[in-house]
């Protein structure tokens, strides 16, 4: 195999290093004298080192892209990226996890009354109000428990004027309250609320 015949060629490590160089360091000048782009194959990135606006552009989204398509694990649990992946999960392992953490989480917000079926294209949006897309992202908790949440694209509003900080309490905070039940020969009780978004 000569350095340019395949992807594992000796030159496409300096390639590789280069571009990622380029991708950490936006203000890093390309060098003009880039000969190992000559080869045939690499030339067209030859022409996109001279925008490298538009290839630093191409590099961000080939990131993200590879990103948002690898497998995760969790806890040694596969975490599906979507409600179709949840239930091909579901059916090459042999059981309903998923569908049930889905049909949990919806049944909650319908229990709740959290929204307002008004159909799809029927009514039109009050004024004041902005159209967002939701979609339900999955988790797996240490103990093996599957679940979901139903979330909406925030990122598409315009930030709200009021404030929307929610407090969570620190490992310190938890460590200093359990020294002083033991300290004070109290007992310490703790409890969970399911679905506190929406008791909030």
């Amino acid at each position: 195999m000569s350095k340019f015949d395949g992807p594992m060629g000796v030159k496409h490590g300096n390639l590789s290093t280069s571009l990622e160089r380029m991708t950490l360091s936006p203000l890093l000048p390309m060098p003009k004298n880039m000969t190992w782009l000559r080869p045939p194959g690499w030339k067209f990135l030859c022409r996109l080192t001279h925008r490298a606006k538009h290839l630093r552009r191409m590099l961000n989204q080939a990131h993200c892209q590879s990103k948002n398509s690898a497998v995760h694990y969790k806890f040694g649990v596969q975490i599906p990226r979507n409600v179709k992946e949840a239930h091909a999960l579901d059916k090459a392992n042999g059981n309903t996890l998923w569908e049930q953490a889905i049909e949990l989480e919806l049944g909650q917000l319908n229990d709740y009354k959290t929204f307002k079926d008004a159909g799809r294209g029927q009514h039109h949006l009050p004024r004041g109000y902005q159209m967002i897309h939701c979609h339900l992202v999955f988790d797996c908790k240490e103990d093996g428990c599957c679940k979901a949440r139903f979330v909406a694209g925030g990122h598409m509003t315009t930030p709200p004027k009021e404030s929307v900080y929610s407090s969570v309490a620190s490992l310190r905070s938890i460590c200093m309250i359990a020294f002083l039940v033991k300290l004070n020969n109290l007992e310490l009780m703790a409890a969970d609320v399911g679905n506190a978004y929406l008791e909030a």
